[in-house]
């Protein structure tokens, strides 16, 4: 899977094996190739996993979690 973001890491080499990814990072500089400005985008540092009654997470609450939508918007 990490593969698939070859493009958004260039730096990396190890991405042909198991492996962590920076999503933010990865998101940051799709928007930045798209001509966003980086200065304006806002992170959230929810967690979908710890942020207990927040959000679904199948990774916390297993075969018993809901669904989730997710949006981003690019205002002018």
């Amino acid at each position: 899977m990490a593969r698939q973001f070859r493009k958004w890491f260039p730096e990396r080499d190890d991405l042909n094996s198991k492996t962590l990814l920076d999503l933010e990072t990865a998101l940051l500089r799709q928007l930045m190739a798209l001509g966003a400005d980086p200065d304006k985008a806002e992170l959230s540092d929810a967690c979908t996993q710890c942020g207990t009654g927040e959000f679904e997470s199948f990774r916390r609450d297993g075969d018993k979690a809901g669904r989730m939508v997710s949006a981003v918007s690019i205002r002018p």
